[in-house]
């Protein structure tokens, strides 16, 4: 797989919004089974496709304002004592590394 692909796919997207326009993307969340159980997390399929990030509570912003196209990832907060019971989160520079996104 092209590493490139999640930056041409943003650049493919900017290019068809009109100007003066913002493209907000949420990852989601996984919907609760019970109160301490959650059902397994697939992200956006739009999110996932401009990104390649599989986890929940990011969100990506993409803008296309006088011509100018800008792209944003907003990565969720490391918790490290969470990160014990639930997995390690995406850092910032995976983040960058993976989706190819100059400003997290």
């Amino acid at each position: 797989m092209d590493k490139n692909m999640y930056k041409i796919n943003r650049e493919n997207v900017l290019e068809k919004i009109k100007d003066n326009s913002i493209v907000v993307l949420f990852a989601g969340k996984a919907p609760k089974k019970t109160g301490d159980e959650s059902y397994p997390f697939t992200p956006n399929r739009n999110f996932y496709y401009l990104t390649g990030i599989k986890e929940e509570e990011h969100v990506l912003v993409m803008s296309k304002l006088k011509g100018v196209k800008n792209s944003c990832l907003f990565i969720k907060d490391i918790d490290e004592e969470l990160e014990k019971w639930v997995g390690k989160s995406i850092r910032k520079d995976e983040a960058i590394s993976l989706a190819e996104v100059e400003q997290v």
